[in-house]
């Protein structure tokens, strides 16, 4: 029960942490960019980690927030290419 409430509160703060990074995502910086998307991918990594080591309902949570990181890279990409093209 303990484990449980420990693995809740780490979630929660990871869904606030993620929520907070993507409301900075738009960014000018480089520098701010290359951290803001390390952060994501370890949140990432933490919310597949959690949900597989401990057998929790947020597996589904896990996969969303790991394709909405990707198609927001892949954007975040094409964004660039396209910028630089021009």
């Amino acid at each position: 029960m303990i484990v449980t409430a420990f693995l809740v509160a780490a979630l929660i703060i990871n869904m606030a942490l993620f929520f907070i990074l993507l409301k900075n995502f738009s960014s000018t910086s480089k520098l701010k960019t290359r951290l803001v998307w390390i952060a994501a991918i370890l949140l990432a990594t933490s919310y597949i980690y959690q949900a597989f080591a401990y057998h929790t309902l947020f597996g589904f949570l896990a996969v969303v927030v790991f394709f909405v990181l990707l198609f927001l890279f892949i954007r975040d990409r094409v964004r660039i290419s396209t910028t630089h093209a021009e």
